[in-house]
């Protein structure tokens, strides 16, 4: 019930966002490791990308091991020679602490930088992957963070660099049953005698 109410909450949150998303697609990626499709999303906050990435049929990426993780780093954290720090569904606006995955997962592999998440400012709710080229003063941020994860607010960048999301699609590959039914469905509806002929059989 508790993951539950969660899921709400934020599906809430993006159907509020979807009105003004104006989030779209740069790129789209197979990762062959799952044979999951990857959108990467232009510039937005957590919110309107992850409004945009229900529309796409998906979620905000639910990162499940460090393969996959770094998979998504090296597709899109400099995709086209742009750095950018990359929004995935990790986060904890229904109960503060208590990260979730925006698709409903059950949290497992994490990678946090540092001492993240630390809600800075209290109302750091969104998990973000750091792009190796993002500088700051800031003390969190401090020392090597390629590839780890920060917690901010539902901001649009992140030091100088954009924060774009990447969306996680599972292709569902259609049944052999089902393809065959299809695929002969003419034949099972019609017996055609002749061409100038043809009527349903029932």
């Amino acid at each position: 019930m508790k993951y539950l109410n969660q899921a709400l909450i934020v599906a809430s949150l993006t159907l509020i966002a979807s009105a003004t998303s104006s989030g779209s697609v740069i790129t789209s990626l197979l990762n062959p490791s799952n044979d999951h499709t990857y959108y990467l999303l232009s510039q937005a906050n957590w919110v309107n990308s992850q409004a945009e990435a229900l529309t796409l049929g998906g979620n905000l990426v639910t990162i499940n091991d460090a393969d996959e993780n770094a998979w998504i780093y090296s597709s899109f954290a400099n995709f086209s020679g742009i750095h950018r720090n990359l929004w995935i569904g990790f986060n904890d606006v229904a109960n503060e602490g208590n990260f979730v995955w925006a698709s409903g997962e059950q949290p497992g592999y994490t990678n946090w930088f540092g001492n993240d998440p630390d809600n800075y400012l209290n109302n750091q709710d969104f998990a973000f992957i750091i792009n190796d080229n993002y500088k700051t003063t800031a003390p969190t941020y401090q020392g090597p963070y390629i590839q780890r994860w920060g917690d901010v607010d539902n901001i649009t960048s992140v030091g100088s660099l954009p924060l774009h999301g990447v969306v996680e699609v599972t292709n569902v590959p259609l049944p052999s049953t089902i393809f065959l039914f299809l695929s002969g469905l003419s034949v099972l509806l019609l017996r055609c005698q002749d061409p100038r002929d043809c009527r349903p059989v029932f």
